[in-house]
């Protein structure tokens, strides 16, 4: 049961962002809350999330629905090799010539788009590195900025 203060996600809360879950069958989102309220104790609430553990859990509402956008163009045939959480390191070059990590760039989704051609022959697939934000903080923009740099791509914000 929740005590006083607890808070129910567990996780780290940024400008109001909500915890939210997508059933693999995509069926309407539901938050970490309204979960937890049909489950009497802990016992069964832990036994239920064993049971459902292919769900899949965002960090915001915006992030699950532009998910459920990506994935029916994944069946749809326009997007490919579609990842999400995607860990890519941010390197330096030191003055002796080595690279040296100095963080990590977490992109919401990483995936190959289909272009258009005027030939319908030819198939180009671009990569897409996306970002799914509501409020841009400080340090998102220097890790924005350090991945292009270092990359060569841009991110693509929606």
């Amino acid at each position: 049961m929740k005590r006083f203060g607890q808070r129910l996600d567990r996780g780290r809360r940024t400008h109001g962002a909500k915890w939210c879950f997508v059933p693999p069958s995509g069926d309407r989102m539901l938050n970490y809350r309204e979960l937890r309220e049909g489950y009497a104790t802990e016992k069964e609430w832990a036994a239920w999330r064993k049971a459902h553990k292919d769900w899949i859990l965002f960090k915001s509402q915006r992030e699950a629905k532009r998910w459920i956008y990506l994935v029916d163009a994944l069946r749809a045939g326009g997007v490919r090799a579609l990842r999400r959480q995607v860990k890519m390191p941010l390197q330096v070059q030191r003055p002796d010539g080595l690279a040296e990590t100095i963080g990590h760039y977490f992109a919401d989704f990483v995936y190959e788009e289909h272009g258009l051609t005027e030939d319908p022959q030819v198939d180009i697939w671009t990569g897409v590195v996306e970002e799914s934000k509501g409020y841009r903080e400080d340090l998102y923009i220097w890790k924005k900025r350090h991945f292009e740099v270092q990359y060569g791509t841009k991110i693509r914000e929606c």
